[in-house]
């Protein structure tokens, strides 16, 4: 599913191989990979030279990475510190639902595609998702939430999806998975959050993408203390990325989760 989103070339075992031969998935997976190229050749090729000449002891010595105001953004994340064992993003955006590929046929095909194009074309052409916008963009019957474009990102950066469970946060601030049910349904129930494993290319570890839909003001961390548990109950290897939305951390109203990155970073 996560390379079919991306436009990908489909394993040939697949149960998507017949519908991966169609017209307009070929045509789709042409458009996207002219854009993924542009955005790299525009923005990740300096982004990547940049960091292999400024961050090599951060990385060095990173194995967590909070991304606080981050919605879907994982290829930020991941660019700029690549050898993190966990990411822990958090926004407002809803975690959403795995696209169930086997509901579509051809001729319904370009309204998913359309879909995914709206959704990712913000982060591509902009560096940002905007907040308002991906409330609409992730409500569309098409793509539901943060999952689909997470999933898009990851496979564009060769990362091999192995498992997406549902998790939250208990009342002590530690990780739940839920694990019930099939592992490979696509009607799993994502509620705060979900926790994407992978790997890397020529690596044998498994490492993790967590998105959780959560509130980050005062208030949301007055209705969800165990968030504010959590990020203190991590270690000392800990790196924390904000970028479009780091204004927020200079006013009041954000002053619970600036006080607490600031003190865990």
């Amino acid at each position: 599913i996560s390379l079919f989103i991306a436009g990908l070339p489909i394993d040939s075992l697949s149960r998507f191989i017949n519908i991966s031969k169609s017209s307009e998935f070929i045509e789709y997976g042409k458009t996207i990979e002219k854009t993924f190229s542009r955005f790299r050749r525009k923005k990740m090729d300096n982004l990547e030279l940049w960091r292999d000449s400024t961050l090599n002891d951060i990385n060095a010595t990173t194995e967590d990475v909070l991304y606080p105001f981050s919605g879907p953004d994982i290829i930020y994340a991941y660019s700029i510190l690549p050898k993190a064992r966990n990411y822990y993003l958090f926004g407002l955006e809803p975690v959403g639902i795995i696209p169930n590929i086997e509901n579509y046929t051809p001729g319904s095909l370009p309204t998913l595609f359309k879909s995914i194009n709206t959704s990712i074309s913000d982060n591509l052409n902009l560096s940002f998702f905007i907040t308002k916008k991906m409330k609409v963009e992730l409500s569309a019957p098409e793509i539901k939430g943060t999952v689909p474009i997470l999933l898009f990102f990851m496979s564009r950066m060769n990362l091999h999806i192995q498992d997406i469970v549902p998790v939250s946060l208990d009342e002590y601030g530690s990780i739940v998975r839920d694990i019930n049910g099939n592992g490979y349904t696509t009607t799993k129930t994502f509620k705060n959050g979900v926790d994407i494993t992978f790997i890397r290319p020529n690596e044998n570890k498994l490492s993790h993408v967590y998105y959780f839909s959560l509130n980050i003001n005062n208030s949301g961390f007055v209705n969800s203390p165990q968030l504010g548990l959590f990020i203190n109950s991590l270690n000392n290897k800990t790196t924390t990325l904000v970028k479009s939305s780091s204004y927020c951390m200079h006013t009041e109203k954000y002053s619970t989760i600036r006080d607490l990155l600031l003190n865990k970073s």
